[in-house]
């Protein structure tokens, strides 16, 4: 599944807006994105962890050129599991467009001076079921509203300016006549009024309805430098938001088991036993077919004593001390025997694959006569190849090496034309009897036709 960093909603009135979730300084990907057939409202899944502060970022997106239509003076909300929060952002729209970024960064105050930050915690469960149905039904999502408003009366917010707003879960400090900015010894304090109340447990059964394992709660506080606020008195030109963005968010295990984030990367190309899986990887569907991935390792290697590993052998092994080398004898059997080279003047014996009826090859002599002799080396049933052998071997041991890889690679070659050759042949027997049987449903009579159908379902 394709995932994005941004949420696009393509407004009326040359409105258009991107959004998304900033999470240690990256956007957080989001998955399974559905758009309202008006295209005003988006939802996507994000992938969250625990103990991780956020930001939820949006800016407009520059009309084109040619659009008619001029952009409006908006504001945006902030909805986080069900809890609207008491201020907003105003986006005046100006003679000449500047695209600015917007962002709700926590928990504000009155005064706009701090905040405290969105932080993805862990979920509180209990069994108490006087808490069960108590779980807000928008628990786990992050809902950005964009309202079209007309803007007036804008007055700045100065620092000697105390909290007016009675019903706001928000803190002052009414002794001093100013707002009470918390210290870093007071962030950790429970009687701390200068953040929202939340319910402080959810009940097991609403917790696993909706897969929910995080919430949002305020996290450590901070101050803002050179930072203006400002109150402005709008009036709301409809009764709901013309753009709406929910961004549902879950651990990333749950995403992957819903099916709605796909599986990781280490995840996909490993097996079940934990070892990784050539086969899997891209690169292994590209590679010819080697002898080793034909072979059959586990055939005839009781009866001479060789361990899997040794029957099939690529190429020579050169050493030192007297070790036979070996050589494949047929391309489906692979079945391997020694070939000497000894100083009297005994025969030399190679594999025949021309019986293969036998489970053991027969052998013929080459005699190493005085003038140049020819050795035949039937290979996959093909045509011979006759190779000159002189009466004293002479070649090197890079040559040896050589000449093996050779013949080797001439098996493989010879084994793939066979195989692309009998998917040929399979290709065209697969278009004749296709063409066949459309001639012959053809041929057939309208009435006599409908008759076969009805046959062919009832025998299904």
């Amino acid at each position: 599944m394709m995932s994005t960093n941004n949420l696009q909603l393509n407004g009326l009135k040359g409105n258009t807006f991107n959004s998304w979730v900033e999470c240690d300084g990256m956007a957080l990907p989001i998955y399974g994105t559905e758009t309202s057939a008006d295209q005003h409202s988006i939802v996507g899944w994000i992938p969250v962890e625990q103990g991780k502060p956020f930001v939820v970022h949006w800016y407009r997106v520059k009309p084109a050129p040619t659009s008619k239509h001029k952009p409006c003076d908006m504001s945006a909300e902030l909805v986080v599991d069900g809890r609207r929060l008491p201020y907003e952002r105003h986006m005046l729209a100006a003679e000449k467009f500047w695209q600015s970024e917007f962002k709700f960064e926590g928990f504000e105050s009155d005064s706009g001076k701090f905040y405290h930050e969105f932080i993805f915690s862990k979920l509180e469960l209990t069994d108490d079921e006087s808490m069960e149905g108590h779980c807000p039904q928008e628990l786990g999502i992050i809902q950005l509203d964009m309202w079209r408003v007309n803007s007036f009366n804008v007055n700045p917010i100065y620092e000697d300016e105390g909290s007016t707003d009675s019903d706001s879960d928000w803190g002052s400090d009414s002794d001093s006549g100013s707002e009470w900015v918390p210290s870093d010894e007071d962030e950790d304090e429970d009687e701390d009024d200068s953040v929202p109340k939340f319910i402080q447990a959810v009940h097991e059964r609403d917790a696993k309805v909706k897969s929910a394992e995080h919430r949002i709660r305020p996290g450590k506080v901070v101050v803002y430098e050179n930072r203006q606020a400002n109150k402005t008195r709008v009036s709301i030109t409809e009764r709901q938001p013309v753009y709406t963005f929910k961004f549902l968010y879950r651990s990333m295990d749950v995403l992957i088991a819903k099916g709605i984030a796909p599986p990781r990367q280490s995840e996909a190309s490993a097996p079940h036993d934990g070892r990784l899986d050539a086969s899997r990887t891209p690169q292994a569907a590209e590679r010819p077919p080697s002898i080793s991935s034909l072979a059959q390792p586990h055939q005839h290697t009781q009866d001479d004593g060789r361990t899997p590993e040794e029957t099939v052998v690529v190429g020579p092994k050169l050493e030192d001390k007297d070790e036979p080398l070996l050589f494949p004898d047929d391309a489906d059997v692979r079945q391997t025997r020694p070939l000497k080279f000894e100083d009297n003047d005994e025969p030399l014996l190679f594999p025949d694959s021309d019986d293969d009826e036998d489970d053991v090859h027969q052998t013929r002599p080459l005699k190493l006569e005085d003038n140049e002799t020819r050795r035949q080396w039937p290979l996959c049933n093909k045509p011979t190849i006759e190779e000159t052998v002189k009466t004293e071997i002479e070649l090197s041991i890079d040559d040896q090496i050589a000449l093996a890889e050779a013949e080797n690679e001439k098996i493989k070659n010879n084994i793939r034309s066979q195989k692309f050759a009998r998917l040929k042949e399979l290709q065209h027997e697969r278009v004749r009897l296709k063409r066949e049987e459309s001639q012959l449903f053809d041929n057939t009579r309208p009435a006599k036709r409908a008759k076969i159908i009805d046959l062919t379902l009832d025998s299904e």
